[in-house]
């Protein structure tokens, strides 16, 4: 065998095992960072461990707004707008697609990483990214999706100073 033929095959050998353990952290860190919300902080809750691009000023801002234009708008008392403003920015965060995770592998679920059968089917969910769906078995792993998204939410708010009244 020739040193050139080596020496790709040697390389194309160190691709292949680089990128097997980069797929490997990924799936890993993405199953962590959805599977254990408590231990989401802020700027560290993006998808598959990125740092989020949502800025506690960017929250405070779009509260602010929400809660001017429900009081100017429908002439609602401090209190009650305050608290409709956090309903409405909770709502708008679950679906930002900042915060929503990518699905590797739409074989799999993306909270238990379990392929479907017969007696769990995996059940498609709308995502804010265009075109693409999350894939999710219905029962336990839904419920534990829902729960992660409003987790990752209160940790926001939390984060930005913002709390019922």
């Amino acid at each position: 065998m020739s040193e050139w033929l080596a020496r790709a095959r040697q390389h194309r050998l160190d691709d292949v095992n680089v990128a097997s353990g980069k797929r490997a952290k990924i799936a890993k860190t993405a199953k962590m960072a959805l599977r254990d919300p408590a231990e989401l902080h802020f700027g560290n809750s993006g998808n598959f461990g990125t740092t989020s691009s949502i800025t506690r000023e960017e929250i405070g801002r779009r509260f602010d707004w929400t809660v001017l234009r429900l009081r100017e708008e429908h002439d609602l008392p401090p209190a009650l707008a305050h608290q409709r403003a956090l309903t409405v920015l909770s709502a708008e965060l679950r679906n930002d697609t900042r915060l929503v995770p990518r699905q590797l592998d739409p074989r799999t679920c993306l909270v238990c990483g379990s392929l479907a059968d017969s007696a769990r089917v995996l059940a498609a969910i709308l995502s804010p990214h265009p075109d693409e769906r999350l894939w999710l078995h219905l029962e336990p792993c839904h419920a534990e999706y829902l729960r992660a998204q409003a987790t990752r939410v209160a940790l926001l708010l939390a984060a930005s100073g913002l709390r019922e009244i």
